[in-house]
């Protein structure tokens, strides 16, 4: 589904590198509705924030819907995968060469998490 924001927002908007230095990479990721991500893993940890739209990132234990304005960190080596379930621009952030962990003792952090208590 295409909504008109996205018609004057992201019209001709394609996935672009923002920034790049030796610690880490931002990136824009744009998809179509219904465009897939296969499943893949990067060495550092990586946050997934929806600018516009709606998409799921899947691990091999959770599913995450992300909407506008929700987060998802995962630790670096976490195998993932992301579907567009509407037209959708993603700010992925990818830390680079850190060695260390995103979260404490967790492979997946959500936010804001409406399910559970702060």
């Amino acid at each position: 589904m295409t909504s008109p924001r996205w018609a004057t927002s992201c019209a001709g908007a394609v996935t672009t590198s923002l920034i790049k230095t030796p610690a880490s990479q931002l990136m824009r990721m744009v998809l179509r509705a219904g465009a897939d991500v296969p499943e893949h893993s990067v060495p550092g940890a990586i946050t997934v924030q929806c600018l516009e739209g709606e998409a799921t990132v899947t691990t091999p234990s959770r599913a995450c819907h992300l909407a506008t304005g929700r987060l998802v960190v995962l630790e670096g080596g976490e195998p993932h995968a992301v579907h567009a379930l509407t037209d959708a621009s993603l700010l992925v952030t990818i830390l680079l060469h850190t060695g260390q962990p995103a979260v404490q003792g967790q492979r997946l952090t959500h936010f804001p998490d409406t399910e559970s208590p702060p």
